[in-house]
């Protein structure tokens, strides 16, 4: 599939006619345009088609983003402000005629097609009606102003548009499109989409990473805001992977190609994106239905108030103007623009920050949460265990650390990682023998070693004293002596504790559901004051999702393959992105990739664009409604309706882009 920019649309009505017309056509079915964002993604196979189709609309393709310029609109507008002068001093008023005419081109280019594709009631076809009845009842300069304060409320839109979209541009094409790969010895650029896996690359400081890689020599700073969130750069070094998306701001590193560009980690976050911006929210779906029924309304209405009104109270010229008020005042651009847009805003505002939202409507379903529920391990906690104490009963603690480290140094099992990351010296093993669910006996130069639970110990005849805290022990003997034991514990994340207590403050109900121990999990839920489950199997907090549905809408939040089911049965499943399963992250709804900080941040923004959203329509419907009537009553006049229409899109749109702030 390839992917190009849009050039030439500036609403979502535009697009819509777009989207429809390539459905028409079985070549070209398959072919995706997504808005906000201005793009079009399709098969090479069928790209004449499509480029046949957007001919028709005015509207193509292109490699690079769409300059955005000002001039046509400031040679229109100073034009006019010239042909104003007119009212006094009459030659000026020629000005206004070519203002008219410099503005009046795209707009009847536009109408007529819609014409030609059948669709007779748009903003196009109600503003040339409009200027042309101007024109007949000898309003000159009303005709004239109808085109170009459009035109002038058009470019604004366009510009606000602009704008959302170079945000979300800067995120989804800020890729390099080279990376310089050892080729027979020497480093060549290559285009990005023929590296394949295990290839070496070369990174220079200033280099965006264009792939996920595996540094093999060097290190250096990496900024991973752009993916992650996180605006403190991270040290990386030999062996530590770096995600597709980052910048290195010092040094130069050697690394190996881990995944090719498609199944690179920023290249799926991309798609993740796009694909959101693609879906459609309950409510912009209203609304785009709502605009195709309205716009022929009241059409028909201004007609009816202009023509058959007079024909029983007379006073052609009155009605006529009365209705082109009307007809003014209708144009349904800003309700067609302000949704989309807010979504739009709330999608890449989201994105900067490091969550990932897969269809636009988890932003309406947010709004519904009153139950949040963690898993612990990886998610609330770190996931990793970390050295707390050591407890003699014979000999030295150096002795004890050094039984332990020696008995597990070969073992991959998480607690052998742990202990063999404490200081201690290493003593040669000549046998090692790992028991399944119990730990390790192994034969060294010290002697036998025995390290792993209370059971191990008394299957080996020993008599210990044994721990009962929260924290994981590992017991060790040596030569049929028992030393003592080793604590290591799971730290809670840094922000785990205000994260749940922002969520208290918003009246979300918590819970913990995990597979731990009861000890491990009720001493992380008593600091964070929330209720919890314990030694639960996946299928276990699957059923606990839905038992908790039956009175609450519920958001889960883990990261283990375990947590998959519960992810996918929640009414949104959330995934760790930095450290979750691909499994989990696949059945996810959003993805917080950068960490569990980010929560509190996607219900405050889903609440921001429901907020902002709703005071648009509101604003725009009352406002549309009371120029209505006025205009019907006699009240209102032409100037009154461009307010009503351009005035009211603009302020709609300036309250949207609130999001991005």
């Amino acid at each position: 599939m390839a992917r190009f920019h849009l050039q030439g649309i500036d609403c979502n009505n535009c697009a819509e006619e777009i989207k429809r017309a390539l459905k028409k056509n079985p070549k070209t079915q398959n072919a995706k345009v997504y808005f906000p964002a201005c793009e079009l993604e399709c098969d090479k196979e069928c790209l004449d088609e499509v480029l046949k189709i957007l001919k028709s609309h005015k509207v193509t393709l292109s490699n690079k983003q769409e300059e955005f310029s000002h001039t046509k609109m400031i040679v229109i507008f100073v034009l006019y402000l010239l042909g104003l002068v007119g009212i006094v001093y009459k030659p000026c008023l020629i000005f206004l005629l070519f203002s008219y005419l410099i503005a009046i081109k795209d707009i009847f280019l536009q109408a007529l097609n819609s014409f030609r594709n059948k669709n007779f009631f748009n903003e196009n076809t109600l503003m040339l009606s409009a200027s042309i009845a101007a024109f007949f009842l000898d309003a000159y300069i009303e005709a004239v102003s109808i085109i170009v304060l459009y035109t002038l409320g058009e470019h604004l839109q366009a510009f606000a548009l602009y704008r959302s979209k170079l945000a979300l541009n800067n995120l989804l094409f800020s890729m390099p499109n080279e990376i310089e790969i050892l080729v027979d010895g020497e480093w060549v650029k290559r285009d990005i989409n023929e590296v394949r896996v295990g290839d070496r690359a070369l990174l220079r400081a200033g280099d965006r990473v264009g792939l996920d890689l595996c540094i093999k020599k060097g290190s250096a700073y990496v900024d991973l805001s752009a993916i992650s969130g996180e605006s403190i750069p991270l040290a990386l070094e030999v062996g530590d992977m770096i995600k597709s998306g980052g910048v290195v701001l010092d040094g130069a590193i050697e690394a190996e190609v881990v995944h090719q560009k498609d199944d690179s980690h920023f290249y799926q976050m991309q798609r993740l994106i796009q694909k959101s911006l693609e879906q459609k929210s309950k409510l912009e779906g209203f609304i785009s239905q709502f605009a195709r029924i309205y716009t022929p309304i009241v059409f028909v209405l201004a007609l009816g108030i202009a023509i058959l009104v007079p024909i029983f109270v007379g006073d052609f010229r009155e009605w006529i103007y009365r209705g082109l008020v009307v007809l003014m005042v209708s144009c349904p651009c800003a309700l067609m623009l302000c949704i989309p847009l807010g979504y739009c805003a709330s999608i890449g505002a989201l994105s900067k920050k490091g969550i990932l939202l897969k269809q636009s409507q988890i932003l309406d379903e947010m709004i519904k949460i009153d139950c949040v529920v963690f898993d612990k391990t990886g998610t609330l906690s770190e996931g990793k265990l970390f050295f707390k104490e050591a407890v003699l009963k014979t000999g030295k603690q150096e002795q004890l650390i050094s039984c332990i480290k020696s008995a597990l140094f070969n073992s991959k099992h998480i607690i052998a990682q742990a202990a063999c990351s404490l200081d201690g010296e290493i003593w040669p093993v000549s046998m090692a023998n790992e028991i399944a669910g119990k730990g390790v006996i192994a034969t060294s130069t010290q002697g036998r070693l025995v390290v792993g639970n209370a059971r191990l110990l008394k299957d080996e005849g020993m008599i210990i004293e044994e721990y009962k805290g929260s924290s994981l022990v590992v017991y060790a003997a040596k030569d049929g002596e028992y030393l003592g034991y080793v604590l290591f514990e799971d730290r809670l994340r840094n922000e785990a504790k205000p994260i749940v207590d922002a969520l208290k403050s918003m009246g979300k109900k918590i819970y913990i559901f995990s597979g731990d121990r009861e000890e491990s999990v009720s001493k992380i839920a008593n600091i964070l004051g929330c209720e919890y489950r314990a030694n639960m199997l996946p299928g276990e907090k699957y059923e606990g999702i839905l038992e908790l549905q039956k009175t609450y809408r519920v958001l889960f939040v883990g990261d283990g393959i375990n947590d998959a089911g519960a992810i996918s049965s929640a009414n949104i499943g959330v995934s760790m992105g930095g450290q979750g399963s691909d499994l989990a992250q696949m059945s996810a709804d959003v993805v917080l990739l950068g960490g569990l900080g980010a929560l509190d941040k996607l219900f405050l923004t889903a609440k921001k664009m429901r907020k902002i959203t709703w005071q648009n329509l509101s604003f725009i419907f009352i406002v549309k409604l009371v120029f209505i009537i006025l205009g019907i009553f006699g009240v209102a006049d032409i100037w009154e309706a461009i307010f009503g229409d351009v005035g009211v899109s603009l302020l709609a749109i300036l309250n949207a882009v609130r999001l991005f702030l």
